[in-house]
């Protein structure tokens, strides 16, 4: 079996915009229209920001001290988007929105390489609009990174192994080397714990092992190393205690152990699958089902098939046995299965009363139910976005009024009638949730800051108690760390390391509240009776109002205290 080039044609490039355009739309609007989430979007700012103050891109510090719980790459591209495009949340979030824009335009290559131009167009749109990876394209997080390149890695390999000898071949190979070796840089380890099996499984089901011989493995392998290493050596030299910490502690300890409290019950990313590939998961069940039905006919899949499913499979698989889980962890299955759903869509024949419709017709039903009894029955919904509830409703059902419409001027004619009015309501749904998005309470201390800037002299120190929120000081924009009192958290190992005396222990905060030193605390507010029980003298400062805090929520999880 080979594959050659021709796929490239002129119709790649028409598509390719009309899919750039629709994500860029989808993944772009309202991207800097809210504040940065700690602790995690707070924390992957601040580290780059750090860099960029310290100009020291080796060793990535927060709040000063050491930070070895991540590779460097992620922090890398933040930082060059932050120098390119200033100090704000859309220039923050433009790294992952990018990443998943280029992940969705490979996965529509890959299924036209692949399959056919049909299974690229399907598939894409299946990836574009599934919420999980919709949610994950607006956060600023390494798992949206460390997804697009071991997916570039997995599809290079899949488009080399059946290249004829060539070029051609041997670029897709290095390529496969290159992407596997971003990955590493990224998210580390688990890009081969990852990629290395689904490889060696698929080899060794299919019996290709000989098949291997001839892809440049000596030189790919070099250029992997040449990419990964001088990072990891420069880093350890600086940093003795880096290689114990970084491969030890947060990649096997990190697997085997409760150590991160991050356990769930085995079950845990099912419901985190069903819910994120909504309004696809009907779709995905089918395809699995035509996978397994062909299994128990056939007893084969074809390899190309084949690769998706391990590719599904696998890392669903380590991570449910992982002890440490978190919902983005299953982001990296999210390209294998929108191929193995725009595979199925295009075998699928076009039916009047499609049973996948009807589904879908169903969750949006039983959804519509869902926010009516939510807005009735329940405080779930904050008073001030109550209503906003009716209009989502009816951008919920967009797709199934207005698709018709779309269905006549644009590409998807070409396409199963269903496929058009679910991704165009998701398509309108999902932008009218980003709209919402500056209402939605965060963990943010945007409003904590503002209002220092405009009512706290410049000579305050600003202390977080009990607390390490890493965005005050970007918000802040302070050119040294933040004062921490019993805040240690995730700088415990960098705290032991360095003992850095901006990082205290609860004995000394009486001692700085009562100095004639003008001081403000930043604490949770469900710290505050803590803080009472001290019997200390206190200033509350009132927030600036709502019309005084652009893209803020009405809600703060943070409160503000003078000594003075």
């Amino acid at each position: 079996m080979t594959f050659s080039f021709s796929f490239l044609k002129k119709t790649v490039f028409q598509d390719l915009f009309i899919l750039a355009l629709l994500a860029s739309v989808l993944f772009g609007a309202f991207l800097g229209s809210r504040p940065f989430a700690n602790p995690d979007e707070g924390r992957y700012v601040e580290i780059p920001r750090e860099m960029l103050l310290t100009h020291d891109f080796i060793t990535p510090r927060l709040n000063g001290v050491k930070y070895f719980e991540k590779p460097i790459l992620f922090y890398w591209m933040e930082a060059c988007s932050l120098k390119a495009f200033g100090l704000n949340e859309w220039a923050a979030r433009l790294v992952p929105m990018i990443l998943a824009l280029v992940g969705v335009l490979s996965v529509y290559l890959a299924g036209r390489f692949l399959f056919n131009r049909k299974t690229g167009f399907y598939a894409a749109l299946t990836l574009m609009t599934s919420a999980l990876y919709f949610v994950f394209a607006h956060i600023i997080l390494l798992d949206m990174a460390l997804t697009l390149f071991l997916s570039l890695g997995l599809l290079s390999f899949l488009g080399g192994f059946y290249t004829p000898p060539s070029l051609k071949r041997r670029l897709l190979m290095y390529g496969t080397s290159l992407f596997f070796g971003l990955a590493f840089l990224t998210k580390g380890v688990v890009t081969l714990a990852l990629a290395g099996p689904i490889i060696v499984l698929w080899l060794t089901f299919y019996k290709l092992w000989r098949k291997l011989w001839p892809l440049y493995l000596p030189t790919s392998l070099l250029l992997f190393l040449g990419l990964v290493l001088p990072w990891h050596v420069l880093v350890s030299f600086k940093n003795p205690e880096f290689l114990w910490f970084y491969f030890i502690q947060e990649h096997f300890l990190r697997y085997t152990t409760t150590i991160h409290s991050r356990e769930q019950p085995i079950w845990f990313f099912l419901p985190c699958l069903f819910f994120g590939l909504f309004p696809w998961v009907f779709y995905a069940f089918q395809s699995l089902k035509k996978i397994g039905s062909t299994l128990l006919k056939e007893r084969f899949l074809n390899e190309k098939e084949g690769f998706l499913l391990l590719w599904t499979l696998f890392p669903f698989l380590f991570f449910s046995f992982s002890h440490s889980k978190l919902i983005p962890y299953i982001l990296p299955i999210f390209p294998s299965l929108s191929l193995l759903i725009g595979n199925f869509l295009t075998s699928k024949t076009q039916t009047k009363n499609s049973l996948e419709f009807k589904v879908y017709l169903g969750i949006l039903l039983l959804l519509t139910l869902g926010l009516i009894g939510i807005y009735y029955l329940t405080s779930l919904i904050p008073d001030f976005l109550k209503p906003y509830t009716i209009f989502g409703i009816f951008f919920l059902w967009s797709g199934v009024f207005l698709g018709p419409l779309v269905l006549k001027i644009t590409q998807f004619r070409a396409l199963l009638p269903e496929v058009p009015l679910i991704f165009m309501g998701t398509f309108i749904f999902y932008i009218f949730i980003a709209s919402l998005s500056p209402l939605i309470p965060y963990q943010s201390t945007k409003s904590i800051a503002l209002t220092i800037q405009e009512k706290i002299p410049a000579t305050t120190e600003i202390i977080a108690l009990k607390t390490y929120p890493p965005d005050l000081a970007i918000y802040l924009n302070l050119n040294h760390p933040l004062t921490l009192i019993d805040s240690i958290g995730e700088l415990k190992f960098g705290t032991e390391l360095e003992s850095p005396s901006w990082i205290l222990p609860l004995s000394e905060f009486s001692k700085k509240w009562s100095s004639s030193q003008k001081v403000c605390a930043v604490m949770k507010k469900n710290a505050f009776s803590s803080f009472e029980e001290m019997n200390l003298p206190k200033r509350m400062i009132p927030l600036l109002s709502k019309k005084q805090l652009p893209n803020c929520s009405p809600l703060s999880s943070y409160v503000l205290l003078c000594n003075h």
